[in-house]
């Protein structure tokens, strides 16, 4: 790692030096509010009746929290969900029901419907526009473009008590990520079809980063700020928290000991309501499991899905104890995963049965069906 400037006034800050491209230099700062979980759900937006993708921000804008909790993403046929940080997961359900069912609502009146699905390759779209976005296609280039725009994500946000709390979160949600990536692994489809591979959205998202593959890619087992500053600060071309595209990255100006990056967008708000009550009890269980093999079994985990079984049956089982008793019903999705099959699996297996179109309708469909039924 690079070396840390200091600053040497009482109660200075960790610094990064400026990249002259986004920024002109980063001081590392906390803002740690305590043990608290949120989630980024992001979607694609396509029309109802042709299921090509669809340019609704014009109709979004009227969502009561757009800019808010509903933002806008790079590619102007997805939106992001963008929940507030709870204790309870309970309480963020309720409010991504309600923002959802209000979205809902808005794409009802316009013809439209939300998609959840990880992966959307081969077709156009259209980008944003910002100077973060420009400088990311002068610097990634082709792959860039080509990709970034395909892959949608549900995002754990976890919080800390300080520093030292959330650097622990943040070790301990590396030692289970190749669970994490099995366990969510649901983009089974490259051009149409199913490739065999489980996990398809991780490989256009390392595609997406190809130029300058150290923005993404598993972060090390960091332990400080100093440490994180060292991190950022030897990023290529950016140096900056916003772009570093690590699975798992720390956020301690949002006060966030882990933003998990690697969780495929899920087809049912119960499912990513899982992968919440996974990371709450990962940040509050006080089991520190070994780090070895989990750059190889995060990769094999995304080809073939959840490796090794038993590990993954006894990470949910444990970590019920972590969780209110009104909140392990949550976990309950994953173990179905464990026991019924990946959702890439059945995925497959249903595009096998009724085609793809097909099956991205009936996706759209049950999204609609459960967000409404609020």
């Amino acid at each position: 790692m690079s070396a840390i400037p200091v600053d040497p006034a009482p109660g200075g800050l960790l610094s990064v030096a400026g990249d002259g491209i986004l920024h002109d230099g980063y001081s590392v700062t906390s803002a740690y509010r305590g043990r608290l979980v949120g989630v980024e759900s992001e979607y694609f937006i396509v029309d109802r009746e042709t299921l090509e993708l669809r340019d609704c921000l014009p109709i979004l804008e009227k969502h009561s929290q757009f800019g808010a909790r509903l933002k806008p993403e790079a590619v102007r046929e997805q939106i992001e969900i963008c929940s507030n940080a709870f204790f309870s997961i309970v309480e963020l359900e309720t409010q991504l029901r309600e923002d959802l069912g209000e979205l809902i609502d808005l794409l009802d009146g316009a013809g439209a419907m939300l998609l959840p699905i990880a992966l959307l390759d081969g077709r156009a779209h259209a980008w944003s526009s910002s100077r973060k976005l420009e400088m990311l296609h002068q610097h990634l280039g082709a792959p860039f473009k080509s990709h970034a725009g395909s892959i949608t994500a549900d995002q754990i946000n976890l919080g800390a008590d300080d520093e030292v709390d959330a650097f622990r979160t943040f070790r301990k949600v590396l030692t289970v990520l190749p669970e994490i990536v099995g366990l969510s692994a649901a983009s089974p489809f490259r051009n149409e079809v199913p490739n065999g591979i489980a996990c398809n959205r991780m490989d256009a998202y390392d595609e997406a980063l190809s130029a300058i593959p150290a923005l993404g890619g598993i972060p090390p087992p960091l332990e400080t700020l100093a440490e994180y500053a060292g991190f950022i600060g030897s990023q290529p071309i950016f140096m900056h928290p916003d772009t570093c595209y690590a699975y798992v990255r720390p956020m301690p100006h949002r006060g966030v000991a882990a933003e998990i990056r690697c969780i495929d967008k899920q087809i049912s708000l119960c499912d990513t309501l899982g992968f919440v009550a996974l990371g709450k009890a990962i940040m509050l269980s006080n089991d520190e499991r070994p780090m070895a093999r989990a750059t190889d079994a995060a990769l094999s985990a995304a080809r073939r899905g959840v490796v090794d079984r038993d590990r993954a049956t006894a990470l949910i089982s444990s970590l019920e104890a972590f969780l209110p008793s009104d909140e392990i019903h949550y976990l309950d999705s994953l173990k179905m995963k464990l026991e019924s099959g990946s959702t890439a699996t059945r995925l497959s297996a249903d595009c096998s049965r009724i085609g793809y179109r097909p099956l991205l309708r009936l996706l759209a469909e049950q999204a609609r069906e459960e967000l409404r039924a609020r």
